[in-house]
């Protein structure tokens, strides 16, 4: 089951990105892919964006025939990754494994180069909803 969910996955992010008007991509659809897929995390190794894009990078091969490369561009909170990415070429091969708070937060704080405009969705990956915890002694309950 959790083999054919990813493979909806993939089938779904590529039928978007290649009718997306993104570059070549949208031009030859019945060509791509033809070259690996870079995958962006602007997070460090080991986190959970970084875990959740390994887990898409290992099943890409068997999927759409091409594997795809993270790369990992940590740092500034996420800035370098995310302006990494705005700056790559348009053409379908860089992908760019966002959260909320590169994208939509942080070019409302502070100065980087590139907006919320700058990405395209395509699909949600997963879900990280926030949790509130306290020690395990503390008097409250509820």
């Amino acid at each position: 089951m959790a083999r054919r969910r990813w493979h909806g996955i993939f089938v779904v992010s590529m039928l978007v990105l290649s009718f997306s008007g993104a570059g070549e991509a949208a031009q030859k659809p019945g060509d791509y892919p033809n070259k690996p897929i870079r995958l962006i995390v602007p997070f460090a190794a080991g986190g959970g964006t970084d875990l959740a894009a390994r887990m898409l990078a290992s099943l890409s091969d068997a999927f759409i025939g091409q594997p795809m490369v993270v790369e990992v561009r940590a740092g500034g909170g996420a800035a370098i990754g995310t302006a990494y990415a705005a700056a790559a070429k348009p053409d379908g091969y860089t992908l760019y494994m966002a959260t909320s708070g590169p994208v939509s937060m942080t070019p409302q704080m502070v100065k980087v180069p590139y907006t919320q405009d700058s990405f395209v969705p395509v699909i949600q990956v997963g879900d990280n909803p926030p949790i509130f915890v306290s020690r395990g002694k503390a008097p409250g309950r509820t």
